[in-house]
């Protein structure tokens, strides 16, 4: 019985699985090398941005570019609720306060409205995330930022490949502001399990950058060794992850070992910063990325052709479904988000036929089990990100994920809804 997982290592392909056992074989390759310019360069040509540096993860990319304009103690940085912790994590880290902003029901973006009301004298940037590679609302962000001199940061770290189209032309989302992370974490448009890039247009705020991240080490050798076996590990994991919780043992063995590490750790639940953090990106993780990116236009194409088909079948249930796109700035559907009024319900029902359906995100912080204190959010502050948490659920898009399973998808979904 084939497990279909939304969050399982879903990118990896065989051609992936050969690349690691390749790196794994020649750790001398593991450190410094030429794959992370190159990486950079071939993200330059993808965003149309010049400047672009590679590090471990997005999350410290975006602690970097705050460090690099400057903000500090006693500054406020706007970030919307229903993300993930590593947002304002980052924003903490830098030694500012996150302030959250409410979306918008439908696309699951930042409320323009809502963002402008919170803006204070101490606000000194603004975070723009593109849930689930949907583009916010940029223009009516940028009219709100630019007179008051705000600094405004694309969260790409879903929407790489996605776009706006302005004068006719499409511009790509990272593009339209003063700087844009991406992440190629595990579970995102292009993987190589960690990793990520902040980029910006800017050439003085670019030489801050550069100059911050040529201070950092590479990680410890083990790190790299986690990156390069975690596709290894799920070859073997995934087709034995239901039978008699063989593959789920051994998850969780080799992450209790150290083979494998977790998408959020611990301290980071916390508020706190992980001792690694923020570590340059090795040259093999920077060579597993670029493996990847070679195939994402494919990728986005196939996201967005399971989202038709699910549109289609799933029109006319109990179910919210993500509203039309705008055909100027159409997203890519790093996952296809619904809502119900029991999500547990479908996830239970897709459990028994060995499909994990995914739970982001199930809190407006998430993991929902975080220390909001340590982030400074008050529940209630975002009331409509809170209600759109208690009911979303994702199916999945990813290049694993065939049209045949998509059919068996509706067909659980249509039964339960």
């Amino acid at each position: 019985m084939k497990t279909i997982a939304i969050s399982l290592s879903p990118n990896t392909s065989a051609q992936d699985v050969a690349l690691a056992l390749r790196l794994l074989a020649a750790p001398r390759h593991w450190g410094r090398g030429p794959n992370v310019a190159a990486l950079e360069r071939r993200m330059g040509e993808i965003v149309g941005l010049p400047h672009a540096f590679a590090l471990d993860s997005g999350r410290s990319g975006l602690y970097l570019a705050l460090k690099a304009m400057g903000i500090t103690a006693g500054d406020e940085v706007l970030l919307q609720a229903y993300t993930c912790i590593a947002v304002p994590n980052s924003v903490v880290w830098a030694g500012a306060t996150p302030r959250y902003v409410d979306i918008e029901p439908g696309t699951l973006n930042m409320d323009p409205r809502d963002l402008e009301a919170k803006i204070t004298p101490k606000t000194r940037a603004i975070i723009v995330q593109h849930t689930f590679g949907r583009p916010a609302d940029m223009a009516a962000i940028l009219e709100i930022a630019r007179p008051r001199g705000i600094r405004v940061i694309e969260d790409c770290a879903h929407a790489l490949g996605a776009a706006i189209t302005t004068a006719g032309a499409p511009r790509p989302l990272g593009g339209f502001g003063d700087a844009a992370i991406f992440s190629f974490g595990r579970d995102k448009v292009v993987s190589s399990v960690s990793g990520g890039m902040v980029m910006t247009p800017d050439p003085g705020l670019a030489a801050e950058i550069a100059r911050l991240r040529d201070a950092l080490p590479l990680p410890a050798p083990r790190w790299t060794f986690q990156q390069l076996f975690h596709p290894v590990a799920f070859a073997g994991i995934l087709p034995v992850y239901d039978l008699l919780k063989i593959g789920k043992a051994a998850l969780v063995g080799l992450q209790k070992a150290g083979l494998l590490d977790l998408a959020v750790a611990p301290e980071e639940r916390m508020g706190k910063r992980p001792a690694h953090r923020p570590s340059r990106m090795p040259d093999a993780v920077a060579r597993m990325a670029l493996n990847q990116l070679e195939r994402l236009e494919g990728f986005n194409r196939h996201r967005r052709k399971l989202a038709q088909f699910y549109t289609q079948h799933l029109s006319g249930t109990g179910l919210r479904l993500p509203p039309p796109d705008d055909p100027a700035a159409p997203g890519i559907y790093l996952r296809y988000t619904v809502h119900a009024p029991d999500p547990q319900t479908l996830h239970r029902a897709a459990r028994k036929h060995h499909i994990y359906l995914g739970n982001w995100y199930d809190a407006p912080i998430v993991p929902r089990n975080s220390d909001y204190n340590a982030v400074h959010y008050t529940p209630g502050q975002c009331p409509v990100a809170e209600q759109q948490a208690a009911t979303s659920i994702n199916l999945p898009t990813h290049p694993k994920v065939t049209l045949a399973d998509a059919e068996k998808i509706v067909r659980i979904v249509k039964r339960e809804a």
